[in-house]
């Protein structure tokens, strides 16, 4: 420091000794002596504050830097290193100021809806790395989104066509962080299908249309406890996807495993995440109820379903990696399929809607995943019920004890600059003719704009023989889709 100082006196004494005559010159280099002394005085107060303030020096500037690191780290700084720094406590999804991927797979709105809790959790414990401070000084919320609008042409078993167009899906999803240990969730969506009661016998003289109806509901909300940078254990309560299958897929439409397996409830969770091993168990309170039919009564008011589920990531090789799990739940009458079988089943035989059965079903799951180089992935699938479904109808009406199984292959490929998203699934039941006994897809999807998915998708379904007439679906369908997420 002592050698600086020197340096500059002695530049200001030369300059001082060699100016020469021109008033210009003078003017400028009497600018440069100027600049030299100030220099020369901010040099030497550094040189005082090492000498004689080490203690106080370095006591302010740690303050100083931690307020610093604070604001920054509540505040974030975006991805490119701009200092763009956004003080809402309110900020869209992914990441707080970052950008977010072309394609918009990694915003809150694509998370898995199975371990959606997890999923979650998992995004907090990077953010927290990322801005380097655990605790906030105040709630932060995050918003995500999707609209999806389709065109849809279908052909029946008896040859005839139908076609629609359709807004598929509004959803909009907040993500609050109240503290450390403390988060919550809601999922805001809006129905598109027509009411199952008979809207013109309520309002007399207007019927059912597709825009007067558009009803907005809570689909998933929860409170989740947990930190995974303190701990590995977690646990959730309320409205949510029971953690039972995987249901991954590229295609547009539902795989039959997922159909016949994905169920919501109310229910508490608690998990397990480390190294790759994911472990769940939940409780539900479930739509469907069982009958004793020598008494005629039901559990009503019970927490009534249980279960569990396993999971495990492996790192096989370079660019391979698998992942397997299985699951149990103790009633698969409450998946969404089987209510809306059973909805289907009671009014058409019994004249009035009832989800209950004289028997709970018990089933198992089974998937598996492997990602393979240059951008394959295989996937596959098995569900399978322990009893029959019987619906409380009469005696008891024998529905049949399902299995549903399917297999993809999903590729990422490129046409020019253009990525193109190939899916190809297979898909088969057995002992239930309500669902389609075969199912064959094929899906293309690419992402022209960001945020945004562009998708065309062909599927043949097959019924069990002698139902094509009762079968509530068609023999093909082809759907074009347009997404954007946020």
């Amino acid at each position: 420091m002592s050698k600086a100082i020197k340096a500059i006196a002695g530049a200001s004494v030369m300059l001082g000794l060699c100016l020469p005559t021109s008033a210009f010159a003078k003017d400028d280099l009497q600018a440069q002596v100027d600049k030299l002394g100030k220099q020369l005085v901010e040099l030497q107060k550094e040189l005082d504050s090492v000498n004689g303030g080490k203690k106080i020096a370095s006591k302010s500037s740690k303050k100083r830097l931690a307020s610093r690191k604070k604001h920054f780290a509540e505040n974030f700084v975006d991805a490119v290193g701009e200092k763009n720094y956004q003080a809402s406590a309110v900020t869209t999804s992914p990441t707080l100021g970052l950008r977010s991927a072309h394609h918009g797979q990694d915003l809150v709105v694509n998370f898995s809806s199975m371990n959606e809790d997890l999923r979650l959790i998992e995004q907090r414990a990077k953010y927290q790395k990322q801005r380097g401070v655990a605790e906030l000084s105040r709630p932060l919320i995050e918003l995500s989104g999707v609209l999806r609008g389709d065109v849809l042409y279908s052909k029946n078993f008896n040859g005839s066509t139908d076609t629609d167009l359709d807004l598929e899906q509004a959803e909009l999803d907040i993500f609050v962080e109240a503290s450390r240990w403390v988060s919550g969730f809601m999922s805001l969506a809006y129905d598109n299908g027509s009411p199952s009661y008979d809207v013109s016998a309520m309002n007399v003289g207007s019927g059912y249309n597709d825009v007067a109806w558009s009803n907005v509901y809570l689909n998933r909300g929860f409170i989740t406890v947990g930190d995974l940078t303190q701990s590995p254990f977690y646990g959730s309560i309320g409205q949510m996807y029971m953690p039972f299958g995987k249901y991954s897929s590229w295609l547009v439409s539902s795989s039959l495993t997922k159909k016949l397996g994905k169920t919501s409830g109310r229910a508490i969770d608690v998990g397990y995440a480390k190294d790759g091993f994911v472990s769940t168990a939940y409780i539900m309170h479930g739509d469907s109820k069982e009958v004793n039919q020598t008494s005629g009564t039901s559990n009503t008011d019970n927490i009534n379903a249980w279960g569990v589920n396993f999971e495990k990531s492996l790192d096989l090789a370079k660019n391979t990696k698998a992942t397997v799990g299985a699951g149990y739940i103790s009633n698969l009458a409450d998946s969404e399929g089987v209510l809306s079988t059973l909805e289907y089943a009671t009014v058409a035989f019994a004249g009035g809607l009832s989800y209950n059965v004289t028997q709970y079903v018990p089933a198992y799951d089974i998937y598996a995943k492997l990602e393979l180089p240059s951008d394959w992935t295989l996937s596959a699938e098995y569900i399978t019920a322990q009893k029959d479904i019987i619906a409380d109808i009469g005696a008891g009406y024998d529905m049949g004890e399902p299995k549903a199984l399917h297999v993809e292959l999903d590729k990422l490929a490129y046409l020019g600059p253009l990525p193109l998203a190939i899916g190809l699934g297979y898909g088969k039941t057995k002992d239930f003719i309500y669902f389609p006994e075969e199912s064959y897809q094929l899906a293309v999807s690419t992402y022209i704009w960001k945020d945004t998915v562009q998708s065309l998708e062909y599927r043949h379904l097959k019924a069990y023989s002698g139902q094509e007439s009762n079968a509530q679906f068609a023999e093909n369908y082809v759907t074009a889709m347009f997404s954007m997420y946020f």
